[in-house]
Protein backbone atom coordinates (compact mmCIF):
# COMPACT_ATOMS: atom_id res chain seq x y z
CA UNK A 1 0.00 0.00 0.00
CA UNK A 2 3.08 2.68 0.65
CA UNK A 3 4.25 2.21 -2.89
CA UNK A 4 0.54 2.68 -3.98
CA UNK A 5 -0.19 5.98 -2.00
CA UNK A 6 3.33 7.45 -3.21
CA UNK A 7 2.45 6.39 -7.02
CA UNK A 8 -0.83 7.84 -6.88
CA UNK A 9 0.52 11.58 -4.77
CA UNK A 10 3.08 11.86 -7.29
CA UNK A 11 0.28 12.76 -10.00
CA UNK A 12 -1.35 14.90 -7.75
CA UNK A 13 -2.39 18.27 -9.44
CA UNK A 14 -1.61 20.70 -6.41
CA UNK A 15 0.89 19.71 -3.58
CA UNK A 16 -0.41 18.26 -0.20
CA UNK A 17 -4.00 17.55 -2.17
CA UNK A 18 -5.87 14.92 -0.25
CA UNK A 19 -5.70 11.55 -1.07
CA UNK A 20 -7.32 9.61 -3.57
CA UNK A 21 -5.90 12.71 -5.89
CA UNK A 22 -8.45 15.00 -7.30
CA UNK A 23 -7.22 15.00 -11.05
CA UNK A 24 -3.94 13.92 -12.71
CA UNK A 25 -1.05 16.25 -13.36
CA UNK A 26 2.25 15.42 -14.57
CA UNK A 27 3.86 18.37 -12.83
CA UNK A 28 5.80 16.73 -10.49
CA UNK A 29 7.52 14.45 -12.34
CA UNK A 30 8.37 17.53 -14.91
CA UNK A 31 9.70 19.10 -11.90
CA UNK A 32 12.06 16.00 -10.68
CA UNK A 33 12.96 15.92 -14.00
CA UNK A 34 14.01 19.44 -14.55
CA UNK A 35 15.89 19.23 -10.76
CA UNK A 36 19.51 19.26 -11.12
CA UNK A 37 20.25 17.98 -7.74
CA UNK A 38 18.02 14.66 -8.21
CA UNK A 39 19.37 14.15 -12.14
CA UNK A 40 22.82 14.16 -10.31
CA UNK A 41 21.27 12.09 -8.15
CA UNK A 42 20.55 8.78 -10.56
CA UNK A 43 23.85 9.29 -12.52
CA UNK A 44 25.51 9.15 -9.34
CA UNK A 45 23.07 6.26 -8.12
CA UNK A 46 23.71 4.51 -12.07
CA UNK A 47 27.13 5.13 -11.93
CA UNK A 48 28.24 3.02 -8.51
CA UNK A 49 25.03 0.47 -9.44
CA UNK A 50 26.92 -0.37 -12.76
CA UNK A 51 30.16 -0.48 -11.52
CA UNK A 52 29.28 -2.50 -8.25
CA UNK A 53 27.57 -4.93 -9.94
CA UNK A 54 30.57 -6.12 -12.24
CA UNK A 55 32.86 -6.31 -9.15
CA UNK A 56 30.23 -8.31 -7.23
CA UNK A 57 29.27 -10.65 -10.72
CA UNK A 58 32.90 -11.21 -11.21
CA UNK A 59 34.01 -12.35 -7.52
CA UNK A 60 30.70 -14.14 -6.97
CA UNK A 61 31.08 -15.87 -10.18
CA UNK A 62 34.48 -16.79 -9.44
CA UNK A 63 33.52 -17.89 -5.51
CA UNK A 64 30.70 -19.28 -6.86
CA UNK A 65 32.54 -21.78 -9.03
CA UNK A 66 35.30 -22.27 -6.71
CA UNK A 67 32.88 -23.52 -4.01
CA UNK A 68 30.56 -25.34 -6.25
CA UNK A 69 33.54 -27.87 -8.05
CA UNK A 70 35.98 -27.71 -5.77
CA UNK A 71 36.71 -29.04 -1.98
CA UNK A 72 38.72 -27.48 -0.11
CA UNK A 73 39.68 -26.31 3.48
CA UNK A 74 37.81 -23.57 4.76
CA UNK A 75 34.81 -23.78 1.76
CA UNK A 76 31.69 -23.29 4.63
CA UNK A 77 33.78 -20.68 6.06
CA UNK A 78 33.91 -18.85 2.54
CA UNK A 79 29.98 -19.34 1.80
CA UNK A 80 29.53 -17.78 5.14
CA UNK A 81 31.85 -15.00 5.01
CA UNK A 82 30.12 -13.82 0.90
CA UNK A 83 26.84 -13.97 3.02
CA UNK A 84 27.90 -12.20 6.23
CA UNK A 85 26.77 -8.82 4.56
CA UNK A 86 23.34 -9.88 4.84
CA UNK A 87 23.38 -10.83 8.55
CA UNK A 88 24.57 -7.53 10.16
CA UNK A 89 22.70 -4.28 10.28
CA UNK A 90 23.81 -2.39 6.62
CA UNK A 91 24.05 0.89 9.76
CA UNK A 92 26.62 -0.58 11.51
CA UNK A 93 28.17 -2.50 8.61
CA UNK A 94 28.18 1.51 7.21
CA UNK A 95 29.71 2.60 10.53
CA UNK A 96 31.96 0.50 10.47
CA UNK A 97 33.27 1.02 6.82
CA UNK A 98 33.67 4.63 7.21
CA UNK A 99 35.36 4.15 10.55
CA UNK A 100 37.89 2.01 8.89
CA UNK A 101 38.39 4.21 6.30
CA UNK A 102 38.75 7.08 8.85
CA UNK A 103 41.64 5.45 10.83
CA UNK A 104 43.51 4.49 7.29
CA UNK A 105 43.41 8.51 6.60
CA UNK A 106 41.11 7.50 3.16
CA UNK A 107 39.48 10.10 1.63
CA UNK A 108 38.63 8.81 -1.84
CA UNK A 109 34.90 8.64 -1.68
CA UNK A 110 34.43 7.17 -5.15
CA UNK A 111 36.63 4.38 -4.33
CA UNK A 112 34.92 4.05 -0.70
CA UNK A 113 31.26 3.91 -1.55
CA UNK A 114 32.11 1.45 -4.57
CA UNK A 115 33.39 -1.02 -2.22
CA UNK A 116 30.47 -0.12 0.39
CA UNK A 117 28.16 -0.91 -2.56
CA UNK A 118 30.00 -3.90 -3.53
CA UNK A 119 30.14 -5.55 -0.51
CA UNK A 120 25.80 -4.58 -0.38
CA UNK A 121 25.56 -5.93 -3.72
CA UNK A 122 27.83 -9.54 -3.47
CA UNK A 123 25.50 -11.89 -0.97
CA UNK A 124 22.66 -10.91 -3.59
CA UNK A 125 24.87 -11.49 -7.15
CA UNK A 126 26.23 -14.88 -5.00
CA UNK A 127 23.34 -16.10 -3.69
CA UNK A 128 21.47 -16.48 -7.07
CA UNK A 129 24.77 -17.72 -9.24
CA UNK A 130 26.14 -20.61 -7.09
CA UNK A 131 22.70 -22.80 -7.71
CA UNK A 132 23.36 -21.96 -11.35
CA UNK A 133 27.11 -24.06 -10.99
CA UNK A 134 24.99 -26.89 -8.74
CA UNK A 135 21.93 -27.29 -11.69
CA UNK A 136 24.49 -27.77 -14.54
CA UNK A 137 26.18 -31.17 -15.66
CA UNK A 138 29.85 -31.43 -14.96
CA UNK A 139 29.47 -33.79 -17.64
CA UNK A 140 29.73 -30.84 -20.44
CA UNK A 141 32.76 -29.37 -18.60
CA UNK A 142 34.81 -33.07 -18.67
CA UNK A 143 33.44 -33.58 -22.47
CA UNK A 144 35.01 -30.51 -22.98
CA UNK A 145 37.99 -31.49 -21.54
CA UNK A 146 38.26 -34.39 -23.12
CA UNK A 147 38.31 -33.06 -26.67
CA UNK A 148 41.23 -30.58 -25.58
CA UNK A 149 39.86 -27.31 -23.99
CA UNK A 150 41.80 -26.47 -20.60
CA UNK A 151 39.96 -25.44 -17.44
CA UNK A 152 39.86 -21.55 -18.33
CA UNK A 153 38.46 -22.31 -22.28
CA UNK A 154 35.94 -24.59 -20.99
CA UNK A 155 34.78 -21.94 -18.17
CA UNK A 156 34.73 -18.95 -20.47
CA UNK A 157 33.14 -21.22 -23.80
CA UNK A 158 30.71 -23.90 -21.80
CA UNK A 159 30.44 -23.16 -18.13
CA UNK A 160 29.46 -19.52 -18.49
CA UNK A 161 26.86 -19.94 -21.59
CA UNK A 162 24.94 -22.38 -19.97
CA UNK A 163 24.73 -20.24 -16.32
CA UNK A 164 23.52 -17.22 -18.24
CA UNK A 165 20.90 -17.12 -16.66
CA UNK A 166 21.91 -16.69 -12.99
CA UNK A 167 24.17 -14.25 -14.47
CA UNK A 168 21.52 -11.80 -15.73
CA UNK A 169 19.38 -13.09 -12.63
CA UNK A 170 22.45 -11.79 -10.59
CA UNK A 171 23.35 -8.74 -12.16
CA UNK A 172 19.77 -7.38 -12.01
CA UNK A 173 19.82 -8.09 -7.97
CA UNK A 174 22.77 -6.89 -7.43
CA UNK A 175 22.33 -3.70 -9.69
CA UNK A 176 19.37 -3.47 -7.41
CA UNK A 177 20.79 -3.78 -4.52
CA UNK A 178 22.78 -1.11 -5.18
CA UNK A 179 21.11 1.38 -6.70
CA UNK A 180 18.47 1.16 -3.85
CA UNK A 181 20.51 1.11 -0.74
CA UNK A 182 20.40 4.30 1.33
CA UNK A 183 21.97 3.00 5.14
CA UNK A 184 25.63 2.10 4.00
CA UNK A 185 25.99 4.87 1.84
CA UNK A 186 24.53 7.60 3.76
CA UNK A 187 28.15 7.26 5.79
CA UNK A 188 30.58 6.99 2.44
CA UNK A 189 29.07 9.96 0.32
CA UNK A 190 29.88 13.14 -0.04
CA UNK A 191 29.02 16.31 -1.43
CA UNK A 192 30.17 14.94 -5.18
CA UNK A 193 28.87 11.51 -4.88
CA UNK A 194 25.69 11.65 -3.06
CA UNK A 195 23.22 8.50 -4.69
CA UNK A 196 19.28 9.63 -5.42
CA UNK A 197 18.46 7.73 -2.31
CA UNK A 198 20.52 10.01 -0.27
CA UNK A 199 19.52 13.03 -1.83
CA UNK A 200 15.80 12.26 -1.35
CA UNK A 201 16.27 11.80 2.35
CA UNK A 202 17.85 15.31 2.70
CA UNK A 203 15.09 16.87 0.55
CA UNK A 204 12.87 14.92 2.93
CA UNK A 205 14.68 16.85 6.12
CA UNK A 206 13.94 19.83 4.36
CA UNK A 207 10.15 19.59 3.52
CA UNK A 208 7.18 16.85 1.61
CA UNK A 209 7.30 18.15 -1.60
CA UNK A 210 5.27 15.86 -4.08
CA UNK A 211 8.79 16.16 -6.44
CA UNK A 212 9.82 13.37 -3.73
CA UNK A 213 6.93 11.30 -4.51
CA UNK A 214 7.71 11.42 -8.43
CA UNK A 215 11.05 10.51 -7.48
CA UNK A 216 10.04 7.59 -5.89
CA UNK A 217 7.73 6.10 -8.52
CA UNK A 218 10.30 6.84 -10.75
CA UNK A 219 12.47 4.08 -8.56
CA UNK A 220 9.83 1.73 -8.16
CA UNK A 221 8.95 1.65 -11.62
CA UNK A 222 12.64 0.91 -12.73
CA UNK A 223 12.67 -1.81 -10.29
CA UNK A 224 9.70 -3.30 -11.24
CA UNK A 225 10.99 -3.21 -15.06
CA UNK A 226 14.02 -5.07 -14.18
CA UNK A 227 11.92 -7.82 -11.90
CA UNK A 228 10.15 -8.39 -15.10
CA UNK A 229 13.59 -8.84 -16.94
CA UNK A 230 14.60 -11.61 -14.53
CA UNK A 231 10.99 -13.02 -14.79
CA UNK A 232 11.19 -13.51 -18.75
CA UNK A 233 14.81 -14.12 -18.67
CA UNK A 234 14.88 -16.59 -16.05
CA UNK A 235 11.90 -16.84 -13.82
CA UNK A 236 10.91 -15.79 -10.60
CA UNK A 237 9.51 -19.34 -9.21
CA UNK A 238 12.81 -20.88 -10.96
CA UNK A 239 15.06 -18.80 -9.15
CA UNK A 240 13.57 -18.53 -5.97
CA UNK A 241 13.22 -22.57 -6.27
CA UNK A 242 17.02 -22.83 -7.04
CA UNK A 243 18.06 -20.42 -4.13
CA UNK A 244 16.20 -22.71 -1.53
CA UNK A 245 18.01 -25.69 -2.89
CA UNK A 246 21.12 -24.40 -2.28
Amino acid sequence: MPPIVVAASSFNPTAFAPFPPHGLSLRWFEAFLGDRGLMLGIRSSIFFAVLSTVFSLTIGTLASFAIARYDFKGKNLLDAFILSPLVFPEVALGNALLTYFTVLDFRNHIIILLIGQTIVALPYVFRVILPSFYGISRSFEEAAMNLGADEIQTFLRITLPLIKPGLVAGAVLGFSASFNNFAVSVFLVDVATQTLPVRLMGLMRIALDPTIAAASTFVCLTMVSLLVVVEKIVGIDKLMGGMRWS
